[in-house]
């Protein structure tokens, strides 16, 4: 019989395998990174890169020059259909946190200076004696309780890129109370008074109707003007100004006394007035009494010095000088004849400047 054979060649195709689509999100600052380590699966080597708009690209990608895109990893197949997966890079912005410069703040608040880059921000501190008004502002006031040194920290987080930076505050306390004592004085001529204030600040300023007055960086002064009196003081950054303290120079009065006798007085005479140009002072002396008025025979033979002064104001004084003698005169008659003939019936002593006798 006859008989007959044919051969023919399969070719069997392996099936392309390009993985399966995988995303990725990163920051900008992340390494650079293979597109492979996104796919899933296990795609095969022999395909090609492209970008969204197909042109070929490389298989490494680099955050740092790249922004987010989708890549498509392509195998061929001469037979079977072509195999494809996406590769989703979204790229994210790392912020950069800047808190602002460390500072020295008068007081217990503080308007915190952070610059805003990207992203969401928030404050934090360690202390709870801290009180941040609104910790998601980037100009938060935050207030606290006890003076001293505060490290804050201000985190901005953009889609988990997260910086942070930190700030340090030294919170200040600044003078409270201030009080000159005393705070008014009345000092006469020639007179001081010592202005003081609290020890404990930094540096002292005195001043004298707003005249800033030399050598007087300390905490009393010893002044023998009159005017207004503050002071201001420095503690570190802080400084204040002091109420004021009043010192009233007081003026001076006349204190003469306008009677001054030109001659000898006798006891006997009347007592009589001293005449003063400011009344009110008081007196001091032999024979006179506390309205001036000077009674002759309360007072020694003599000189006698009396005194007038103004007590209730400086102490002004005066004084004067005010003589008392005259010489005692006595006429005693050697007889008389005492026949009742009306003539030196009586035996009659005549004296001038006599104050008393006894026979």
């Amino acid at each position: 019989g006859c008989s007959g054979s044919d051969t023919r060649d399969i070719v069997v195709e392996e099936m392309p395998d390009a993985g399966f689509d995988g995303s990725s999100v990163l920051c900008d600052n992340a390494p650079s990174f293979d597109l492979f380590n996104v796919l899933g699966g296990n795609p095969q080597s022999t395909g090609v890169w492209t970008d969204i708009n197909g042109n070929p690209a490389n298989n490494i990608f680099n955050p740092n020059s790249q922004t987010t895109s989708i890549f498509t990893y392509t195998i061929s197949a001469n037979v079977c259909p072509d195999a494809s997966s996406n590769a989703d890079i979204t790229i994210n912005q790392m912020p950069v946190a800047n808190a602002g410069k460390d500072t020295v703040v008068c007081g217990s608040s503080f308007d915190m200076k952070a610059q805003v880059s990207v992203g969401n921000g928030l404050w934090t501190v360690n202390p709870n004696s801290v009180d941040i008004l609104n910790p998601e502002y980037v100009n938060s006031t935050v207030i606290v309780s006890d003076y001293g040194t505060y490290t804050f920290t201000w985190t901005e987080d953009n889609n988990n890129c997260i910086s942070s930076d930190d700030v340090i505050i030294e919170f200040v306390e600044p003078p409270f109370e201030l009080a000159i004592d005393p705070p008014y004085s009345e000092i006469c001529p020639g007179e001081s008074v010592v202005l003081s204030i609290g020890n404990g600040f930094d540096t002292y300023q005195w001043m004298r109707d707003n005249i800033k007055l030399t050598n007087t960086n300390q905490s009393s002064i010893i002044t023998t003007d009159g005017g207004e009196y503050t002071v201001e003081v420095k503690n570190s950054i802080c400084s204040a100004v002091s109420p004021p303290a009043m010192i009233y120079e007081i003026p001076l009065l006349d204190p003469t006394i306008l009677t001054r006798p030109d001659s000898v007085i006798c006891p006997v005479d009347d007592p009589f007035t001293l005449e003063v140009v400011t009344p009110g002072g008081s007196w001091i002396g032999n024979g006179i009494n506390y309205e001036g008025l000077f009674i002759p025979i309360n007072a020694p033979i003599g000189k006698n010095i009396i005194y007038y002064t103004l007590s209730n104001n400086c102490n002004e004084t005066d004084s004067i000088q005010i003589e008392l003698g005259c010489e005692l005169q006595i006429f005693i008659p050697n007889v008389f004849t005492p026949n009742s003939d009306d003539h030196n019936e009586e035996l009659m002593f005549k004296a001038i400047n006599l104050l008393d006798f006894e026979i």
